[in-house]
């Protein structure tokens, strides 16, 4: 029998995951991105893993897109099983039936328009935590995705010490020049503006960041095997999406 350390707290992880989540989700449909409003697309993604191509081959963004009954009503019940889980958080009914419609929303709208949205993977995965029946299913399901996240940012480490963008010294300065220009093209007396050019005259610094947050990244392979520097985890998670944000002009939202 697995140990039940936090049985009281599902709830409360329950409605607050759910609940960023939900709130993500909601966002992203005042900003015309739900799949009825995709205006019938007829260009997708042809580079997709098997995930996509079960989604495409199945029939079932052709119908939620190129469909507007179909989009409304997935809309509304992934938005309504979102709202049921927040107030019954144990009802693994809800949970499979939101987890399923994120996963769906999450790989058509990238099959689509967005295809760079790869980081609503975070929540395709993890939602499927809550839709364990026991207590202890759910603790071990828990623990599975502190896993996951380990994995999300070692892998990310891991690939760019294969690609050598980690033994590149000027990669991180080239990576902030193409990220920044357009921030700088649209936007030239902003605040912000000035610290960018501000960096670009001073490329060392840049360079140092940047591998500075390769190492934040790769400490998190130390998660596979001691729970004891989690928290050191948390801080470093936090320093890679703020840096993200600021100096590479990235909201990657989810992994935060």
């Amino acid at each position: 029998m697995i140990p039940i350390t936090y049985p009281s707290n599902r709830n409360i992880i329950t409605r607050v995951t759910v609940g960023i989540a939900l709130l993500l989700v909601l966002w992203r449909l005042t900003a015309g991105l739900s799949l009825s409003q995709l205006q019938q697309p007829i260009l997708f993604r042809m580079d997709a893993d098997f995930s996509y191509w079960m989604i495409k081959i199945l029939g079932v963004s052709e119908l939620l897109v190129h469909s507007s009954i179909a989009g409304i009503v997935f809309t509304i019940i992934f938005v309504g099983s979102g709202l049921g889980l927040i107030w019954l958080p144990r009802k693994t009914a809800l949970a499979w039936l939101f987890a399923i419609c994120y996963f769906i929303y999450s790989i058509v709208i990238n099959i689509y328009a967005c295809h760079s949205m790869h980081y609503m993977a975070v929540f395709s995965i993890i939602l499927f935590a809550f839709c364990a029946r026991k207590e202890e299913y759910f603790v071990l399901s828990w623990r599975l995705m502190r896993y996951y996240v380990c994995f999300i940012y070692s892998n990310v480490f891991l690939m760019k010490l294969i690609n050598g963008a980690f033994l590149n010294w000027d990669s991180g300065y080239i990576f902030f020049q193409d990220n920044i220009t357009e921030y700088l093209f649209h936007n030239e007396s902003t605040l912000m503006s000035s610290l960018y050019r501000w960096f670009l005259q001073h490329p060392f610094i840049v360079n140092l960041s940047a591998k500075i947050i390769f190492l934040f990244e790769g400490i998190f392979i130390i998660g596979f095997f001691t729970k004891k520097y989690d928290r050191i985890l948390i801080i470093a998670a936090i320093i890679i999406f703020l840096s993200t944000y600021v100096f590479i002009d990235v909201f990657f939202i989810e992994l935060l």
